[in-house]
Order: structure tokens, then sequence, then C-alpha cells
């Protein structure tokens, strides 16, 4: 009973924490005036510029992939369990945004554009995002090879009746929400809330295998380390970023913080394989990988000892030895014989 009381407490005093932006103050959701949107945090040139960056560099880190997939027009190397995954995750995203950052963009109509720009970069960013990730279906459904005899080919063709479906209902129930039960209502930030964990569970889907992989090769493999080298702090830097200058919701800046764990866990394994182990334990790794191809030397030599042990033997119990003043040219034809006879 007591656990429960302290559970109860604790979810009780942090619930703010999964409100929605300036529905502590205004269960409601009755913003009349300009005065009530003071929760609006004003972020300075030097964050918004921040904001920016952050914004253009994340998308920009997206077509690389389009331009490998427009140059060889085959995207057999694509996943289409990862494409579904990454799909719902943009949807469930954006969802959650568009709930989340409601009084945000309500704010527009009396702080003005200026006003309210800056820390609506985040909800920018989000939608920006979904907008090249998700053509990714597209590509993959025009530039897949042998689309009749390909079994894989038939998995989004099939699904995506499923998908459009699916992707109708959770954008429909953003205005819907809005116009029953307010921007602050328990309906509204409970949908949000679940839609953001959603997202979360399928960064960790997306992410979790890579990191095994990694783990169990103990090597980089294909993986650009330089790529994550750039994309882990990037991650870090955005959460950030949403958590103390946007001011993000928790469900929003959640999916964010758990992609970048896992990606700052995957570089981690990657520097310490490629460059740390290797230079430290070269001797070890290089006598691991020539052992199993090429076994033990003294293993290999006493083997060769015992294979020359028993030539002398074989040859003496064939050939007889030579009696004094015997030639070789003599016994040549019996010697033949007794060699020749056993083997019939």
């Amino acid at each position: 009973m007591l656990v429960l009381l302290v559970l109860f407490s604790t979810i009780e005093k942090a619930q703010a924490i999964f409100e929605i932006p300036g529905c502590v103050d205004n269960s409601d959701g009755e913003f009349t005036s300009e005065g009530e949107f003071d929760f609006v945090p004003e972020l300075g040139v030097g964050s918004i510029i921040v904001g920016m960056v952050i914004m253009i560099g994340t998308v920009l880190s997206v077509f690389p992939q389009y331009i490998k997939l427009l140059r060889k027009r085959d995207s057999s190397g694509l996943s289409p369990f990862y494409l579904l995954i990454q799909f719902i995750n943009q949807v469930t995203a954006v969802a959650n945004g568009c709930i989340t950052n409601a009084t945000y963009i309500h704010s527009c109509v009396y702080l003005g554009f200026n006003g309210c720009f800056g820390v609506l970069i985040s909800w920018i960013q989000i939608m920006l995002l979904a907008m090249v990730y998700l053509p990714q279906i597209v590509f993959y459904l025009v530039f897949f090879p042998d689309k009749k005899n390909f079994s894989l080919f038939k998995i989004p063709l099939y699904t995506t009746p499923v998908v459009v479906f699916i992707s109708l209902l959770i954008f429909g129930t953003v205005p819907l929400l809005e116009m029953t039960d307010g921007e602050c209502g328990e309906w509204t930030s409970g949908i949000g809330f679940l839609y953001g964990i959603i997202c979360t569970i399928c960064v960790f889907i997306q992410w979790s295998p890579q990191i095994y992989m990694t783990f169990k090769r103990k090597s980089a493999g294909a993986l650009s380390v330089l790529m994550m080298s750039i994309t882990a702090p990037g991650m870090v830097i955005l959460t950030i970023y949403m958590i103390f200058i946007t001011k993000q919701s928790f469900s929003t800046w959640l999916s964010n913080a758990a992609s970048a764990i896992q990606q700052v866990i995957l570089l981690t394994l990657l520097i310490y394989y490629e460059f740390i182990k290797k230079r430290f334990c070269p001797k070890k790794d290089e006598e691991s990988e020539i052992k199993p191809l090429l076994g033990d030397k003294t293993t290999q030599e006493s083997e060769s000892d015992s294979q020359c042990e028993k030539v002398p033997d074989v040859l003496g119990e064939a050939i007889p030895p030579l009696d004094d003043g015997e030639k070789v040219s003599d016994r040549k034809i019996e010697d033949t014989e007794q060699i020749i006879t056993p083997l019939n």
C-alpha cells in the first residue's frame, strides 16, 4: 500500500512533465489574450541561428540516400521492414508534434510570427524530416528490380492500403481531438503521449539490431564511422535544444533522446573496435585470426614429424634390405612385385 501511495505521489508531482506546454496554468485551453501566452519562451538571435543550422543539417543528411537511389536506380538494399518501422515512426512523430505544439501554434495569433517562430523551429524540423523520409517508400516501389518475381516487393505493395488507413487514422485524430477535447484536454494530452511512446519504441526497433550486430561482429562492417561521428553528436545537440531552448513536451523529445543514446552507444563501439582495439591489441587480434586458419605451429610440426617417421617403416616393410654384393637392379622387378601384390 505504501508503495502505491509513493508511486501515485510521484506521478502526480511529475504530471507537469507530460502536460502540453501552457496547459498547466490554463487547463481549459481557452487562450483569449496575449498575456496568457507568457509560457512561450523567447529565443534570442543566437538560439534561432543554432536551431536553423540543426534543422538544415538534419534535413540535408537524408539527401545522400536519395542521390544514391537515383544514380543506381536500385532499391534492393533497403529493408521493407525498416521502411515500415520508419514510416510509423515519422507519422506518430508528426501527430505528437502537432498535439504538443498546438499551444505554441496558437500563440502566433496573438504574438505574431516573430514571437512564435523561434519556439516552433523544433516542430518545423519534425515536419520537414517526415517530408524527406516518407518518399523512401515511393523510391523503394519504383526502383525495386524484378518486381514480378521477387517476393519482398509484395510486402510493401500488399501493406500499402493498411499503411494509408493507419496514417489517415492517426492524422485524423489530431484535428478531431483539438475540436472536441480542446488543446489542453485530457484525451488530447493522453493520445499525444501515446504517440510519443510509439515513436520511441520504433526508434529502439530501428537502432537495437545495428548495435547488436556491431557488438557481435566486433567491427564496423559497412557502417560509416564518419557518418556516425556527425549524426550522433548532432542528435545529442538536437535533444538538448528541444528540452532547454524550445521547451518541448516530454513525449516529443523522448524519441530524440532514445535515438541520441543509442547512436552514442553505437559510435562508442565503432571507435573502440576500429581505433582503440586495433591500436593497443593488434598482435592478439592477428593471432586470433590466423590460428583458426593455419592452426598451431607446434601441432603442424609434430604432425609433419609423425608423418615423416612413418615413411621409413613403410619402405622398410615393402623393400627388404640388400644382401652383400647385391645390386638394386637385380631386385627391381622383385621389389615391384612385392609392392604391387598387397595392393591387389
